[in-house]
């Protein structure tokens, strides 16, 4: 039914559509059974009382079925008394379905009303929505929506409405009329926020409210306009707002909500208020802010945010919990608004966008159930603590409360049985009260606690669960109380600058956690980590001096933990007790200071250190400066160095009254200190020729007299050199000015700088060398598959050849200085330019040029003196390096003093000085031992179904780390090396150097590493290999000796024709003849072979690799000419080696320069099928986007460290991309590939670049 009427008329009336009851002249109605109903109505005259729509007298408008109704009426365009829409006299709009009207008034006078109800009138739906849209509106009878919604809201958004007991607005709702309102749905008034063509929010009118009781109601209720304030009464008393039980108010302004005089919003139980203001809400007092209560000690909810800007504050003594409600999640602030108010839970978020603030208060205790966020601003959780203790539980789920640099403050205490994440930047995380201690002020232990910031300040005490406490600081950490932490959690705290502690305990029933202690200075109490099965490892590593309490980390039954100490300056603790049980041996106790150690007090029978056990006692090495200060070490007479009471490992005792200036071993007891300095010895003149420039007499050498040297009067002064330590420059303070000439200035400089010292490099390198010369010659010596005629020459002229000097060089006293013209000269080379550097390109030429069937084999140059590779050499070739790729190389050498079992470490790098330190704590059999336990851990016992790097495989990476790289690392971080080539002694060229760790990260994590034989006999001319072509040969079965190899047919393939460009042959064509002739056809410059490779063996000529049909010996690679044109790379994805034999690790590490060819990428230990192809195609994805080789194989190692090479579903993902694995090779349809064993075993050796 669509009805359309007009008034007419010059007098009063005039109606548009006019319909009334029985007692009128005409009744009338309509009703419509599932049809809708439109009517429209315009009124006419020019004087009063002319209305677009009008019933009276019981005149009825309905629809039954799913008929709506749709009333538009505008009043005559005359003065006063006109309505757009008048229900009058029990007039009545019902539909079945929904309803929606629309009064519009054209008058100009007083008393136009849009839409008016009134004297008994009625309009109601069934359940349905009702929406009024006016010029303004009277409701004076009922509008029932059942449980529909009732929207009302101005025709014109920008009009201004008035809401409660007050005049205000051009569109007015009284009290009277929000309880005419009957529906348990939601009371809507106001317009909706829209936006403009710029995304910008339309204006709407202001709302200003005073005196809403809804209490006898249950519907909610939404206002939402332009701002909207609480105002007086006209009487000038404050506004009230009351909603009832189980009901939502919600303000939606596009302006700001604001407090024009002191709000009183009371809340009812279960009930709920959102605040959503474009910007800001900003109660009348912004020192206490919106006042909110919830009636009958119940509880309410509350939702609140800001949209463009502005602050929220709120406060209440009630009990508030902040939720998500409707869009609106949590508390939230835009721009750089701050958060203030009080709450009794937290089950949605609290963020403050920008550098606004958060405080929260809870007066009965807070429950903090979700994250809260600053942008840059400070975050403040308190409760009140009085009259009685309250604390924050943040429940059994995670949570997180960050700042990028504000402050974080906790008042009041701090429960729960979860894990509480601090992230405040560089900013300050602070508690002011316990933490893990309930209301009741019993020991509630928070389950772990996670601080990143600037400063950390506990100050008070601290209760943890098994998760333990892990700061990360950029800045101080102090906790002024008791740490503790239970159930074997572990205490993990770096700083930027100090720690400052009272007492630490991480003691279990069955495992005592760990403790780390990182910083500047550290200062604590007492650090205890006792446990009945096994004591925790404490270590406290201090860039500057440590000064704790007494150390326990015993066990009562099993084993005792180890203790770490190590700062450059002093340590002063009380006792150390590192004691297993009955069934345990004693923790390890290793103490390393640059100055003195004092433990000053003792436990016991008058004991400073014990690691005594039941089945025996751990180590005791305290390594101290006394030697080199002159201040002996006391045992029992404590000064300024030693104990105040014995050390004793059980085993081994040191008891007072003793006095140690040097070091000192008493079987696992070393007491380790450098030897007091001796005055040197004056040095001799030096003769001059009188033609010449006269020499310095200040020349820093070894203080050994030293002879004089015989000159030739025709020529000019050559330096003296010291063979003492092969100091290839000598230190001349003078202006280099004052020497006309020298015979030999490439290898001396004349400079009022320090120059730098050879050190002992080429010592270095005459030790390594030879083994390998001499084990490559026993290889080509070897006539197990060649008649005498084709190998002439025996071990014995190879060796003479090589000319060697022995591997343990003399005694140093006894060595004879040669003064002879033709000994100082015979160290230049013989070559036509003897001066200059020798190049890295000459140098390789004479190490691999030699044949299998010739006597010039690598490194024979028939002249020895020339063949020496000298630090110029090194560092120029460094250089050269650094120019060509932008690396910055060092090299790494880790040797065994021939006349001591010490470690000792050399630095080279391309200009700087050399290093030279011994690492006294490293002893040959101790580290042999170890490098082999390492290894078998990470293969042998490796557990493929935990997959996780932890025990002894953590443990032993973590000791090689510091016995390899830590001496080295201030000089390596100052000098900026990002690459470092390790050449190796005997027993740790098998290390996995790619698995050594710090305790944080691995070394491949800021370092690419490779392995060299010696420089000597490394090719150190660099090639970009990007536009290489490579030669890739595999075999996926093998006969009843081998294991087959599937992933080979997806590997080879993918390399060949994916990842890289080359040629690929499989199976039946790999074979030694096929591989010798595509070699000579196409100069490949990568050879990959996915097949079995063995270093495993005893002797050298039972070495191979697995070909289709036979196993080529190492003693026929030189017949595959892999050094004419050169190959830069030779890829073994399969080999294997045995676990610490000598000839294993000489076959590895020298096969470079066995097989003539510049780097060789294998590995150390058989790794599973699926591993080896993670791996290697990684590599050659890598080596796509990096400069050298070994940036490509640490990417490599990187991405399956971190997880981006694994096999999912049947499918294989590498960072480049992914393929699907064939079926038929029933290979692993799962798997991850990020533990050590898949990829610290692939090693590089030779060159690196």
């Amino acid at each position: 039914i669509n009805v359309v009427g007009t008034g007419s008329g010059a007098g009063g009336s005039n109606h548009g559509i006019h319909f009334a009851g029985a007692g009128a002249v005409e009744p009338g109605g309509i009703s419509s059974v599932n049809g809708n109903v439109r009517l429209t109505g315009t009124g006419g005259g020019t004087t009063d009382n002319n209305h677009g729509i009008y019933f009276q007298d019981s005149g009825i408008v309905e629809t039954t079925g799913t008929g709506f109704i749709i009333f538009n009426g505008t009043s005559g365009n005359n003065t006063d008394d006109n309505r757009g829409i008048y229900l009058i006299n029990g007039a009545q709009v019902n539909s079945n379905s929904s309803l929606s009207l629309t009064g519009i008034v054209q008058g100009s006078g007083t008393d136009n009303i849009g839409v008016e109800i009134d004297a008994d009138s009625l309009i109601s739906t069934v359940n349905d929505n009702i929406s009024i849209t006016a010029s303004d509106v009277v409701l004076n009878s009922p509008v029932n929506a059942g449980t529909g919604d009732i929207t009302i809201q101005p025709f014109d958004p920008a009009s201004t409405i008035g809401i409660g007991d007050t005049t205000f607005g051009d569109f007015n709702i009284s009290q009277a009329e929000l309880l005419n309102l009957n529906t348990t749905g939601t009371v809507t008034i106001g317009n909706p926020i829209t936006v403009d063509a710029n995304n910008q929010e339309v204006p709407l009118g202001d709302i200003q409210i005073w005196n809403i009781d809804l209490i006898s109601d249950n519907y909610d209720l939404t206002i939402q306009g332009g701002n909207i304030g609480f105002v007086n009464s006209p009487g000038n008393a404050d506004p009230i707002v009351r909603i009832a039980d189980n009901s939502t108010i919600q303000l939606i302004s596009t302006g700001t909500i604001f407090e024009g005089s002191n709000l009183d919003l009371e809340l009812g139980n279960n009930s709920s208020a959102v605040f959503d203001a474009a910007k800001g809400i900003e109660p009348r007092d912004p020192n206490n802010g919106f006042d909110i209560a919830v009636r009958n000690n119940g509880t309410a909810n509350i939702a609140a945010r800001t949209r463009i800007s502005g602050d929220i504050n709120f406060d209440t003594s009630s009990r508030l919990v902040i939720t998500s409600i409707g869009d609106v999640n949590g508390i939230s602030t835009a721009g750089n608004g701050s958060i203030d108010m009080s709450a009794l839970a937290v089950n949605a978020p609290v963020i403050a966008d920008g550098s606004g603030n958060i405080t929260l208060w809870g007066f009965s205790g807070l429950a903090l159930n979700s994250d809260i966020q600053s942008g840059s601003g400070d975050i403040s959780i308190t409760n009140l603590s009085s009259p009685n203790f309250r604390t924050t539980n943040i429940g059994s789920s995670p949570r997180t409360i960050s700042t990028n640099g504000g402050t974080i403050t906790f008042t009041g205490g701090l429960e729960g049985d979860a894990v509480l994440t601090l992230d405040a930047g560089n900013g300050t995380v602070q508690f002011n009260d316990p933490i893990g201690v309930d209301a009741l002020g019993n020991i509630s232990p928070l389950l772990g606690l996670d601080i990143d910031a600037g400063n950390v300040n506990l100050l008070s005490s601290a209760n943890l669960g098994s998760e333990g406490l892990n700061i990360d600081a950029t800045g101080g950490v102090a906790i002024a109380d008791t740490l503790r932490v239970f159930d074997g959690g572990n205490v993990d705290i770096q700083a930027g600058t100090n720690v400052n502690t009272s007492n630490i305990d991480a003691s279990a029933n069955l495992n005592g956690g760990d403790i780390t202690l990182k910083g500047d200075r550290i200062t604590t109490g007492d650090i205890t980590t006792t446990g009945e099965q096994s004591g925790g490892y404490v270590e406290v590593n201090a860039r500057i001096a440590i000064n704790t309490g007494n150390i326990r980390t015993r066990s009562f039954t099993g084993d005792g933990g180890n203790v770490f100490l190590d700062p450059l300056q002093d340590i002063e603790v009380g006792f150390i007790d590192a004691r297993g049980g009955s069934n345990g041996r004693g923790g390890d106790v290793f103490i390393f200071t640059n100055r003195f150690f004092r433990a000053t007090e003792t436990f016991g029978d008058n004991i400073s250190i014990s690691t005594a056990g039941g089945i025996g006692g751990g180590s005791i090495t305290i390594h101290h400066d006394g030697g080199a200060r002159n201040t002996p070490f006391n045992v029992g007479n404590l000064n300024e160095n030693g104990t105040v009471g014995i050390i004793t490992s059980g085993d081994f005792t040191i008891a007072p009254l003793q006095s140690f200036l040097g070091s000192y071993t008493l079987g696992n007891i070393r007491i380790l200190t450098t030897d007091f300095p001796i005055d040197p010895i004056p040095l001799p003149q030096v003769v001059t020729n009188p033609n010449t420039s006269l020499l310095p007499t200040d020349l820093l050498v070894d203080p050994i007299p030293l002879p004089q040297v015989v000159t030739n009067p025709n020529t000019s002064l050559l330096p003296v050199s010291t063979p003492i330590l092969d100091f290839e420059f000598i230190l001349i303070d003078t202006p280099s000015n004052s020497i006309s000439s020298l015979s030999n200035p490439s290898s001396f400089s004349i400079t009022s700088s320090l120059p730098v010292l050879d050190l002992g490099f080429e010592e270095f390198e005459e030790r390594l060398t030879p083994a390998y010369e001499n084990y490559i010659a026993e290889v080509f010596n070897d006539s197990a598959n060649q008649t005498p005629s084709e190998n002439q020459t025996s071990s014995q002229q190879l060796s003479s050849n090589f000319n060697s000097p022995s591997v343990e060089p003399q005694d140093r006293d006894s060595q004879s200085l040669n003064t002879s013209e033709d000994s100082i000269t015979s160290r230049n080379s013989t070559s036509g330019e003897p001066d200059s550097p020798q190049s890295s390109e000459s140098l390789y030429t004479s190490l691999s040029a030699g044949q299998a069937n010739e006597t010039s084999l690598p490194g024979n140059s028939n002249q020895s003196e020339g063949r020496k590779i000298k630090l110029s050499d090194a560092q120029h070739s460094l250089r050269e390096i650094e120019k060509k790729t932008g690396i910055k190389p060092a090299l790494v050498y880790a040797m065994f003093a021939p006349e001591s079992p010490e470690l000792e470490l050399l630095l080279v790098t391309s200009s700087d000085e050399v290093i030279r330190l011994p690492v006294l704590d490293a002893q040959r059999d101790d580290v042999t031992a170890m490098a082999q336990a390492f290894r078998e851990e990470l293969t042998l016992d490796f557990n493929f179904q935990s997959n996780q790097f932890d025990g002894l495989q953590a443990e032993y990476a973590q000791q090689f780390y510091q016995w390899l790289v830590k001496p080295l690392l201030k000089e390596l971080e100052e000098r900026e090396i990002n690459n470092i080539a390790f050449i190796l002694d005997e027993g740790l060229r098998s290390l996995p150097l790619a698995a050594l760790h710090d305790g944080q990260k691995f070394l491949i994590e800021q370092y690419s590493v490779g392995l060299m034989p010696s420089l000597s006999l490394t090719d150190m001319e660099y090639v970009n290999i990007n536009d290489t072509e490579v030669l890739a040969m595999s075999a996926s079965e093998f006969g009843e000796e081998e294991d087959p190899l599937p992933a080979t047919e997806v590997e080879t393939p993918l390399i060949a024709n994916t990842v890289w460009n080359g040629d690929a042959y499989m199976n039946e064509d790999f074979t030694f003849n096929n591989l010798q002739q595509q070699r000579q056809d196409t100069p490949f410059g990568i050879v990959h072979l996915a097949t079995h490779a063995s270093f495993s063996l005893n002797q050298p000529d039972e070495a191979y690799i697995q070909l289709w049909d036979t196993q080529l010996r190492l003693n026929q690679i030189r017949e595959l000419n892999w050094h004419n044109p050169a190959v830069e790379l030779v890829v073994l994805s399969a080999c294997r080696t045995a676990l610490g034999d000598r000839n294993t690790e000489l076959g590895f590490a020298g096969f470079s320069t066995l097989a003539g060819v510049k780097s060789v990428l294998a590995s150390l230990w058989s790794v599973d099928d699926v591993g080896t192809l993670g791996l290697m195609v990684e590599f050659y994805q890598q080596m796509r986007e990096v400069s050298i080789k070994a940036e490509a194989l640490r990417q490599a190692q990187l991405a399956m460290l971190r997880g981006e090479a694994y096999i999912e579903d049947g499918t294989f993902y590498w960072s480049g991309s992914s393929i699907p694995l064939p079926s038929h090779l029933k290979l692993p349809k799962n798997a991850d590939l990020s533990h050590p064993y898949y990829w610290s075993g692939f090693t590089l050796i030779g060159s690196p670049w």
